[in-house]
């Protein structure tokens, strides 16, 4: 795969998980077997691995975006949604209050409620 194709192959996960689709990481795990250092692949398979509600992978994914990337503030939200899929609830509220992503919820409590994400049909 090119670096032309790898850019195009980007743009369709990045559409496909704005349309929280689920079982796209088979497709982004193909992508990553010939670009495992790509930070953005990384991300993608984090976020589609919450979609897909299999949370061990998404802090797998982080886990080594972090080896390699500058961590960002979004992966906080990520291993956030994570621990409350594990039923890590009070963790969870606990990692979005302090650093003040706590203005996603009213009630850190209602995360449970906010965190099932639905493919759009």
């Amino acid at each position: 795969m090119s670096n032309e194709n790898i850019q195009t192959v980007k743009k369709y996960f990045f559409a496909q998980l704005g349309k929280c689709s689920k079982g796209l990481l088979p497709e982004i795990d193909k992508a990553l077997q010939q670009f495992p250092e790509d930070g953005v692949l990384l991300v993608f398979a984090s976020l589609a691995s919450l979609i897909d509600e299999s949370p061990e992978k998404c802090l797998g994914y982080l886990s080594r975006y972090n080896k390699r990337y500058r961590p960002i503030q979004e992966r906080l939200v990520f291993e956030a949604f994570a621990l409350a899929q594990q039923g890590k609830w009070l963790l969870s509220a606990n990692i979005l209050e302090e650093n003040n992503f706590n203005k996603i919820l009213k009630n850190p409590f209602s995360l449970r409620l906010n965190l099932h994400l639905t493919p759009s049909t």
